[in-house]
């Protein structure tokens, strides 16, 4: 017996590698810059848990669809690229937050827009890095609990999913 779930879990921890390459280059670069970190840099494991948590639903769900359809393999990367689209990656979050509450700018359907957009779990974990990292201050959480509640329901739902797909992947393959 070979437990597969090796083939996700692998995927996830080799990032985290990358991972921590790059937070070297950071220290460097906010060395080289001057920046030094506030005591909210301890929230960073809790963060890089967050989003690992958040890679293992997508890997467990996504490896068990690409062995039935392997078209699959092509496109999660395309859509995970479209999900990022939908991240605060150039743009703050708050610059959402005061759109949408603050100026309510979809009216009656600006409350449930914010949690729509928050369910996304990227936007709390892109947030609360550049929080905690590049502007020293902690995370908003209430950006972070809608994401982690959709997280912490799909992850086993996602690993079921997986291991009810595991026994046929030798037949299919």
């Amino acid at each position: 017996y070979f437990p597969r779930e090796i083939f996700p879990i692998t995927s996830v921890l080799t990032k985290l590698v990358e991972l921590g390459i790059s937070f070297v280059i950071l220290a460097g670069l906010m060395l080289w810059y001057g920046m030094m970190p506030t005591v909210h840099i301890l929230w960073v494991p809790l963060i890089i848990l967050y989003a690992v948590l958040t890679a293992l639903t997508i890997a467990f769900c996504g490896a068990a669809v690409n062995v039935y359809y392997r078209d699959v393999g092509q496109a999660l990367p395309v859509l995970l690229s479209l999900v990022m689209y939908a991240s605060p990656v150039i743009y703050p979050l708050q610059l959402v937050k005061d759109k949408l509450l603050v100026q309510r700018a979809a009216g009656d359907w600006s409350e449930a827009l914010y949690t729509l957009y928050t369910l996304n779990p990227l936007a709390g974990i892109i947030d609360a890095f550049q929080s905690v990292v590049l502007r020293g201050v902690p995370p908003d959480l209430n950006a972070m609990i809608p994401g982690a509640i959709m997280v912490a329901a799909l992850l086993p739902a996602s690993y079921l999913y997986f291991k009810r797909a595991e026994s046929y992947f030798a037949d299919v393959i």
